[in-house]
């Protein structure tokens, strides 16, 4: 076996066929290339569908012509850029997605009639189906399976899965100081 170790290591297909050979490799990267398939596909499907539904029709623009203005422009951005710019759009993206949980939370509060602190009592006050205060983070009970060594360990590796078999991830990971 080559080092996996190497700095020839440009992909985690690589240390998969230098590791353990080139069946593991095919393996991994079919999978890969299937379950982006699929999870790109269907996100697509419902960006396009909620921009055509709240917004575009309203201007007449029909379906396909949506979807072919954003195949066009998922093509130029990926003709286009690099591992830095989508290193610099994770980032943009990832400020965005929490910059939307705060204003939908502030939203939500705002609409409710709560401030910071009657909001923090009400979730206190509130419980979900098994009798549990949804504020409630830290579970000591050995016996629940809300354990928090127990989630601590579960969300390990399903870190450690998404992100060591995932070639997007990887090759950033790979790609940038």
């Amino acid at each position: 076996s080559s080092d996996v170790c190497s700095s020839d290591l440009t992909s985690i297909y690589v240390y998969l066929q230098n590791r353990f050979g080139f069946a593991s490799y095919k393996t991994g990267a079919g999978f890969f290339i299937l379950s982006r398939t699929l999870g790109a596909t269907a996100r697509l499907y419902l960006v396009v569908n909620i921009l055509q539904e709240v917004i575009l029709s309203g201007f007449g623009i029909p379906f396909w012509a949506t979807t072919l203005i954003i195949l066009s422009m998922i093509l130029l951005y990926t003709y286009e850029g690099g591992v830095k710019t989508i290193v610099w759009t994770d980032t943009l993206q990832t400020t965005c997605m929490l910059g939307g949980l705060i204003f939908c939370t502030l939203y939500i509060m705002n609409h409710l009639g709560l401030g910071l602190g009657q909001a923090i009592t009400a979730l206190r006050s509130t419980q979900n189906a098994r009798s549990l205060p949804f504020t409630k983070v830290i579970f000591s009970d050995p016996s629940s399976k809300l354990f928090f060594l127990k989630q601590i360990l579960a969300g390990a590796f399903i870190t450690i899965t998404m992100t060591g078999m995932d070639q997007e991830m990887m090759q950033k990971n790979i790609s940038v100081r």
